[in-house]
């Protein structure tokens, strides 16, 4: 399968690391060069943990939780324990002790960064393995390290009512936590720091469908019609006139082209190579075309004649079909895509 990367490479991979490499997933992909005896390169998919700080302060924290509510639980009885218990219950509690619950702890946050050589290809954040935008990432490491924040504050300031034997214990730990929050906060703001604008989140820009035998397209022939009738050649087609067209980032002159009458998008090449400047004389908006085999030909109507001139014909190399058509615009497609004859002097 041979694909186009964000860096404007051409490479062709195994057809069953397409997704994998698509979502991010972790691992080492072989690509090669789509030229002929191309080189071979490794793209990379690196995975780094955004919140394993932020999950060792809840492992932490829910530790202490416990370790405070059996504290308080222990001594309900005893007279020395009655301000640390008033201490720690929950606030707006009606009862004589209510104790806080474990802090449920934070979905898996990691940032998936795919490499080929020296090129940063596509950069994602992943919660518990769906894609979340930078900063809902952000947003997520913050409001964990808050939670944590407010019960950790809350039972340092209760060390004062609790008994010495119990202090130093929870006192160790409170301060582990805020270790761990402080370099939860240095990934955030590294995060946050990310140079704009935003990267890909998907290393791969175009999948363009595989050839065989070099040139040979093994996709959608479009059937036609030919003959020659008085010295004029007669060509019986869909004709179609080009909407819009956009010039891919290859090394093979590919170009998207979107017709008007048809919900699929055509990529096509010239025969020859050509320069940038030499694009506009291949096609252009507007123009009538037909869809004749493996082909797009461009028809340019000679005026007040009748006939048309070919004025050029370019390979199609994909036909990427839409997934979105309504059954109403089908039926106009349909409608609008009869062959129809096409005559050329």
């Amino acid at each position: 399968m041979t694909i186009i990367l964000t860096n404007g490479g051409k490479f062709t991979i195994n057809s069953g690391d397409l997704e994998k490499i698509t979502c991010l997933i972790p691992g080492v992909y072989n690509i090669q060069d789509a030229h002929q005896a191309g080189r071979s390169y490794d793209l990379v998919v690196h995975e780094n943990v955004l919140n394993d700080h932020v999950v060792a302060a809840t492992v932490l924290l829910n530790d202490v939780i416990r370790k405070a509510n059996s504290f308080a639980a222990a001594g309900q009885h005893k007279r020395s324990m009655k301000s640390f218990r008033r201490a720690i219950s929950v606030r707006n509690s009606t009862a004589e002790l209510a104790l806080n619950n474990a802090v449920r702890g934070p979905g898996r946050l990691t940032r998936n960064i795919a490499i080929v050589g020296k090129d940063s290809l596509a950069i994602s954040y992943k919660l518990d393995g769906r894609k979340v935008s930078r900063r809902d990432a952000v947003r997520s490491i913050t409001q964990t390290s808050n939670i944590i924040t407010r019960h950790t504050s809350h039972y340092h300031a209760c060390l004062n009512s609790i008994p010495n034997e119990a202090k130093q214990e929870l006192k160790g730990a409170l301060e582990r936590i805020f270790t761990q929050l402080n370099l939860a906060k240095d990934v955030r703001h590294s995060v946050e720091s990310q140079l704009l604008p935003e990267p890909s989140d998907e290393p791969i820009a175009k999948v363009i469908q595989q050839e065989l035998s070099g040139s040979s397209y093994v996709g959608d022939w479009h059937p036609y019609a030919a003959r020659i009738k008085d010295r004029y050649l007669h060509i019986e087609a869909q004709r179609d006139k080009v909407r819009s067209l956009e010039w891919l980032l290859d090394p093979d002159n590919l170009c998207e082209v979107t017709l008007e009458n048809n919900s699929s998008k055509f990529v096509v090449s010239p025969l020859c190579p050509v320069t940038e400047i030499q694009r506009y004389d291949e096609i252009q908006t507007g123009d009538v075309v037909l869809l004749v085999g493996h082909f797009l030909v461009v028809a340019e109507d000679v005026p007040g004649s009748g006939f048309h001139s070919m004025t050029n014909y370019l390979k199609i190399r994909d036909v990427q079909k839409s997934l979105t058509a309504t059954r109403r615009g089908m039926n106009r497609r349909q409608q609008t895509q009869d062959k129809v004859e096409t005559v050329f002097c």
